[in-house]
């Protein structure tokens, strides 16, 4: 008897893997809840899209039957007033990295499998703000052409790559054959520490509370806060481990 595994993705197994999700809004939303609710293990129920709770669940087994309000909401570790700075910058890196995709499928067909980590000289959330991004997705492709065959790019010429000299450490490539079309990514969205998260965590479940006296539950016997860090960078990944202080301080 033979048995056969199978493969998986390289794409899966990049950091880059959540770049390829483009949906937004309930339709994001929906995919949040019906992965959470699968890693639960139920397959027996129905969902209900809403506003205020986000959507209902109906269970129903035999004569028994149960209703659970769930509202979603996003966490970033740096949210702030005027939102968070990293959820910016990975909607830009989106953009970046599909238009540089599309430019190195057309300069050579061999770039289909080629994937690229760009390490920066002084990573921030601002750094594509800070150059022509046609002219640094141009420079990028001349320095593929120029280095072929090697595992990093760096030490630029500044007159032939001023961007690359100026802003990048060096970029590390991959070569993905036989997996086409991988995006390329940032380093230092996983690099630095992570934030301890608890006090982001309770401002989060007090503010969502003030104003889930006003949501139409609809007799729902459960009512359900589900945060959702997407851990497109290492600042948004969560460890939260059991401690009454959390309780204490929400005043349950």
């Amino acid at each position: 008897m033979q048995l056969s595994m199978k493969r998986k993705s390289i794409k899966d197994s990049l950091a880059s893997k959540g770049l390829y999700d483009d949906s937004s809004g309930k339709e994001r939303e929906l995919k949040i809840l019906e992965g959470f609710m699968q890693r639960l293990q139920f397959s027996s129920f129905k969902i209900t899209a809403g506003e205020s709770p986000d959507f209902l669940l109906n269970f129903s087994l035999n004569e028994y039957s149960a209703t659970v309000g769930c509202e979603i909401t996003f966490y970033f570790a740096d949210d702030q007033k005027h939102g968070s700075a990293q959820a910016r910058f990975i909607h830009q890196w989106k953009n970046f990295a599909k238009s540089l995709r599309e430019e190195l499928n057309t300069q050579n067909k061999e770039f289909e499998f080629l994937y690229g980590a760009i390490h920066f000289s002084y990573p921030s959330f601002e750094i594509l703000d800070q150059i022509d991004q046609h002219a640094f997705i141009q420079e990028i492709i001349r320095a593929v052409k120029e280095k072929k065959d090697v595992e990093n790019i760096e030490n630029y010429n500044v007159e032939h790559f001023p961007l690359l000299a100026t802003h990048v450490h060096h970029i590390y490539l991959m070569n993905t054959r036989p997996e086409t079309r991988t995006l390329w990514w940032p380093a230092h969205l996983q690099a630095g520490g992570i934030v301890d998260p608890i006090d982001r965590l309770i401002e989060i479940v007090k503010v969502k509370n003030s104003g889930a006296y006003k949501y139409d539950w609809k007799g729902a016997s459960e009512k359900w806060l589900l945060i959702y860090s997407g851990t497109e960078g290492l600042l948004d990944l969560v460890g939260v481990y059991t401690n009454p202080e959390i309780h204490n301080r929400l005043g349950k």
